[in-house]
């Protein structure tokens, strides 16, 4: 081990036999992703390991070699009583390295890389729990956090833990808000959460995004010659959100120009009974696209 070049074989045995759990754990080497990322939580712990190795080490090399052989036999002559002495050591360090519990996986961030998703594998999903594309969506495979472990961290004071887990729990809660507003359990679709995802901008896994964008990604092909995106044609948006705004002002008694209209909640609300999952800010946004279309000396009979 690199910890310990320069230490001979005798007292290197001596020392893995002692603190032997102390050598064994590395800080991982945490890849910057989406949310929280701070390798220094597993840097602490390592330099703390470190020390307690170091102090191993030199005392030792203190030892003289006969005492050392006197540690690695079982002969019970022992008139400087080293045994007890390295004993002594070892129960007192390991013990405060033990009550220092090394940090959990997620303490630096979500990219650690023995969590990372198959994310060839989920990208093919056609549909998601919210705790699936919680997970994926920072890049972690979703057995890490289910419904379970989600409802066990909103149990604990939020304060306490961990930035990553607070992170997690708030990105659930917009998740959920979002797509299963009424704790129907309902499933998040891939074209649907895609076109969240460019709407309000949602930070997610790039390779996620991307795979999902090579499946299910709507209103945008590859032109054959050039490999130039090709979107809908705004006029086209334009003719829907006029019908849209229209439909509202008939059936919702929809008032354009209105700052903050009651209808939009309406909206919702009806196409989450139905299954369907929109937002207010969509709806408004569509409702005003149209409405800029309607003259302004125009009254309802």
């Amino acid at each position: 081990m690199a910890k310990l070049d320069g230490l001979d074989e005798p007292r290197t045995r001596v020392l893995e036999s002692g603190i032997g759990s102390l050598l064994e754990w590395q800080a991982p080497n945490i890849e910057k992703t989406v949310g929280p990322y701070d390798p220094k939580f597993f840097e602490d712990h390592q330099s703390f390991l470190d020390m307690k190795i170091e102090a191993g080490i030199s005392k030792l090399i203190a030892y003289r070699d006969d005492q050392i052989a006197i540690l690695q036999s079982n002969s019970i002559d022992d008139p400087e009583n080293i045994r007890d002495d390295w004993k002594v050591w070892v129960r007192e360090n390991v013990a405060a390295a033990r009550k220092r519990n090394p940090p959990p996986w997620h303490a630096g961030g979500f990219g650690h890389p023995d969590y990372v998703a198959d994310f060839d594998y989920w990208a093919k999903m056609p549909s998601f729990s919210i705790e699936e594309v919680l997970s994926l969506s920072i890049g972690i495979e979703p057995n890490h956090f289910g419904k379970k472990e989600i409802e066990g961290l909103r149990g604990k004071a939020f304060e306490n833990l961990w930035p990553s887990l607070q992170f997690l729990l708030r990105r659930h809660e917009q998740l959920r808000r979002q797509f299963d507003p009424q704790r129907q359990q309902w499933k998040v679709s891939a074209n649907r959460f895609l076109v969240w995802v460019r709407e309000m901008e949602f930070e997610a896994h790039p390779e996620f995004i991307r795979l999902l964008e090579k499946h299910y990604a709507e209103n945008v092909t590859q032109n054959a010659s050039t490999g130039s995106p090709q979107r809908t044609d705004p006029r086209e948006v334009d003719s829907i959100a006029q019908l849209f705004t229209a439909m509202a002002v008939a059936c919702y008694d929809y008032k354009p120009g209105q700052a903050r209209s009651p209808v939009t909640k309406d909206i919702t609300e009806l196409a989450a009974s139905m299954g369907l999952t929109i937002s207010e800010d969509t709806v408004r946004k569509y409702l005003r696209r149209g409405a800029e279309f309607i003259s302004d000396d125009w009254e309802p009979d």
